[in-house]
């Protein structure tokens, strides 16, 4: 099943919902929670991105570097992908 949906800054996605329960991604997810090493962690936290949004990904990165002047902050960048990964629950509960 896809999930469609819009973040609150406006980025359209549509993933499948079955990559959100890939366990590359819930293993790279708990590395990043449990990781004390920032490069480690950014690192997993790309290879979920990468399994969820594949291609889109770069799509989002340039979303945001359209709302931030070019640039394309760590923080708002990972609140886009959260509301992304978090919507499964949101849908459903609708």
């Amino acid at each position: 099943m896809m999930i469609e949906g819009t973040t609150s800054s406006g980025f359209k996605f549509n993933v499948d919902e079955r990559a959100l329960k890939d366990w590359r991604v819930v293993r790279a997810l708990e590395e990043v929670v449990e990781s004390e090493n920032d490069n480690l962690a950014t690192k997993k936290m790309e290879v979920a991105m990468n399994i969820i949004l594949g291609e889109d990904k770069e799509r989002l990165e340039q979303h945001v570097a359209e709302k931030n002047d070019g640039f394309v902050p760590t923080d708002v960048l990972m609140s886009e992908f959260t509301e992304i990964i978090t919507s499964n629950k949101t849908l459903k509960n609708s």
